[in-house]
């Protein structure tokens, strides 16, 4: 049985033409550990030279066919198409929320258009209040329109010798919310 000779890591590198660091951290990946310790040197078997050169010619052919140009097209094709697949689920999510946007401008567009009907309602009331609060339609006939009182006579349905009439009979009454609660 022939006896192995054990090299430091010095010698191991100078026989592969390296450097010595590389040596080291090869050893550490391939979590070689030394055969035997003198003093603080860590010594190796000479099966370290051949491993070292096997994992080496392993790894030139696993470039090799990394580096052939069907392979890198291949390689290129896959991450187009993972690009592609992250960018439609990106879209879909974006179409989604476009989707909910268009959906709350709908209930806003309606809210305001409610609030819009409600308020020129409120409008009409006031103006129909304030036109019943004037003393006397005959005074106003000489300045205002007759359209605009054939416009109130038209919503409230009285003539204007009823709403004089009225009049006379709600003066004592001195503010339109009165004319409401009583």
């Amino acid at each position: 049985m022939k006896q192995q000779k054990l090299l430091n890591q010095n010698e191991i590198a100078r026989k592969l033409g390296i450097s010595r660091g590389t040596l080291s951290k090869w050893l550490k990946k391939n979590a070689v550990s030394p055969k035997q310790l003198k003093g603080q040197q860590k010594l190796y078997e000479e099966t370290v030279i051949d491993q070292y050169k096997k994992d080496k010619a392993g790894e030139k052919e696993e470039k090799k066919s990394d580096l052939s140009p069907t392979s890198l097209l291949l390689n290129q094709i896959e991450q187009q198409k993972k690009e592609i697949e992250y960018l439609r689920s990106q879209l879909d999510k974006k179409d989604a929320e476009i989707a909910d946007k268009a959906e709350q401008i709908k209930e806003n567009t309606k809210t305001i258009a409610d609030f819009g009907s409600k308020f020129a309602k409120l409008a009409d009331q006031s103006q129909h209040l304030n036109f019943l609060d004037k003393p006397s339609i005959e005074e106003d006939k000489k300045t205002v329109s007759p359209a605009v009182f054939e416009t109130v006579e038209k919503e409230t349905g009285t003539s204007a010798e009823e709403s004089k009439d009225l009049d006379s009979k709600e003066r004592d009454c001195k503010h339109w919310w009165q004319k409401i609660f009583r």
